[in-house]
């Protein structure tokens, strides 16, 4: 039996605080007033007398937050719906039929990960163009799938190569077809890795910059990270407000991942070892 010493301890506290440093900074800031975030040398502590707690409240009444919210939550719930209905059938292929080209077609996907956003932009920008899909958030729901699903497939495939293919092969001789295994069988066992793919899509989809940029020209069609980006200006950046915005974007995101956190550890690490 392994036992931790106090210098494992101390070493994990600091990894703690130097994780979650970031975040308690963006949350003081956004209750620093504007005077203060450039005060030297800067306070680490919250100081009582310096709260500026309506920078909520007027950034809320003065700029479309709550459109911007919508309109990422909307963006993710269906991006990470339609990847999981595509990416579940792919990777349950992958993992299960022996096809020719299939193991071409699963690292074709691959590649396809990795190819840089930049390189994607223009043709996508292009495309969405002529058929009319500019300003719209269809083309972000379109974009994000492009990127995320090879990603979440492999995932997934990862998960299904490690139940074991025993359990389909009962399930054929008591005469269920592949789909009744799939729906009945396989998707239950398959929860963690499901969950891990999800918040992965999910998590992508809120801090996506680049294809809202490009994509989108009204404010009210922006995400929370693109919106957050209105509030630096030519000849000043308002860092309060910047991170104010940026603090009420995290809150749902940071819900979601503590519901979703134990299936995302065990989805990703699904293939890791080997019977």
């Amino acid at each position: 039996m392994n036992r931790r010493t106090p210098g494992a301890y101390l070493l994990l506290l600091i990894l703690c605080v130097v994780a979650l440093f970031p975040i308690y900074w963006m949350v003081k800031t956004s209750l620093t007033p504007e005077g203060s975030v450039y005060r030297t040398p800067p306070s680490v502590l919250i100081q009582s007398g310096d709260l500026e707690l309506g920078r909520y409240q007027r950034i809320w009444h003065e700029s479309p937050v709550g459109r911007w919210l919508l309109n990422t939550m909307l963006v993710g719930i269906v991006t990470s719906l339609l990847c999981i209905l595509v990416s579940v059938p792919a990777a349950y292929a992958l993992s299960r039929f022996r096809f020719r080209w299939g193991i071409v077609a699963g690292y074709s996907l691959l590649v396809t990960r990795m190819m840089p956003l930049t390189l994607l932009i223009i043709p996508m920008y292009m495309i969405f163009a002529r058929v009319g899909l500019l300003n719209k958030l269809f083309s972000i729901i379109i974009a994000d799938l492009a990127y995320i699903l090879p990603f979440s497939v492999w995932i997934l495939k990862g998960f299904f190569d490690g139940i074991p293919a025993a359990v389909d092969e009962s399930a054929e001789i008591d005469g269920c077809s592949t789909l009744r295994i799939l729906h009945s069988i396989i998707l239950p066992l398959s929860l963690p890795g499901i969950g891990a793919a999800v918040l992965y899509s999910f998590v992508r989809v809120w801090s996506e910059f680049l294809f809202v940029s490009t994509f989108m020209t009204s404010p009210e069609n922006f995400t929370v990270t693109v919106g957050a980006q209105l509030y630096a200006g030519s000849l000043r950046v308002s860092w309060g407000d910047i991170m104010a915005v940026t603090t009420l974007g995290s809150l749902p995101m940071v819900a979601l991942f503590l519901y979703l956190e134990k299936y995302f550890v065990s989805g990703l690490a699904a293939g890791a070892v080997k019977e």
